[in-house]
């Protein structure tokens, strides 16, 4: 079985819920570093091999066994760079005039796939008319072969799809409930996540701790922010640090 995932301004084919849309009771051991059994960076466009602020090291998608075969696309440097903006992977990207799939060898559970867009002008092209709405998914890999499609917008004249780079990340399946121990609080039934479903990231809170840079994210390489802008009314809590192998 293919995963096909789409990305552009157009509807995406999977069934997306918010990964905070629910409070689920669960129980966490502490453990280990996380160490991901499969990491795949692409810089699309860039060099061979280049490496960011982070000294993660990227490859490039150029002559790629990852590309499609068909697909009319071309490779660009933005015609100005902010500052603020790092060069790996922002500075190269892979422009697309009509539907383009990359095709990933991979390993079949879950993962983490991230998009990374700069708002920069590629190819001489509007920025405004290549703009995303996507970035980041958790999605379960049934088979082999990881498919993600890009789709310029069929709703306007000028639209192109772009992307800089891509990571797939393989993560822990901690959204497994098949035995019904993950339970919505106040609710006497379970809420399951299958296989079938994607999770895309609106926000990622350390709950009761401080902001954590992706280069101190063990394993998965994510920003963190800390939760105090998202409690409601004046009752912070009290933050407490767990103990090692702590049941929360």
């Amino acid at each position: 079985m293919r995963n096909l995932e789409k990305f552009g301004l157009v509807s995406l084919p999977i069934f997306i819920i918010l990964y905070l849309a629910f409070t689920i009771q669960v129980y966490v051991t502490l453990a280990d570093n996380y160490v991901p059994t499969k990491k795949i960076l692409l810089s699309c466009g860039g060099l061979p091999v280049t490496t960011d602020t982070d000294g993660r090291k990227w490859t490039t998608n150029v002559g790629s066994k990852y590309l499609s075969a068909s697909g009319n696309s071309k490779t660009s440097k933005a015609t100005a760079q902010d500052p603020s903006v790092p060069k790996v992977p922002y500075l190269n990207a892979r422009v697309f005039y009509s539907n383009f799939t990359y095709s990933i060898p991979i390993v079949a559970g879950r993962k983490f796939v991230c998009l990374y867009f700069n708002l920069a002008s590629f190819a001489g092209l509007n920025p405004f008319d290549g703009v995303f709405s996507v970035t980041e998914y958790s999605i379960n890999v049934d088979g082999a072969t990881l498919n993600i499609s890009f789709a310029p917008s069929t709703k306007a004249p000028k639209a192109y799809a772009f992307v800089n780079g891509i990571a797939i990340v393989s993560m822990p399946d901690i959204y497994s409930s098949i035995d019904g121990t993950l339970m919505i609080v106040g609710q006497k039934s379970p809420f399951y996540i299958g296989n079938s479903t994607a999770l895309e990231k609106f926000y990622r809170l350390n709950v009761g701790g401080y902001p954590i840079s992706p280069s101190h994210d063990t394993g998965l390489h994510k920003r963190w922010e800390d939760d105090l802008s998202y409690i409601y009314g004046v009752a912070l809590g009290v933050s407490y640090s767990g103990y090692p192998n702590m049941m929360i």
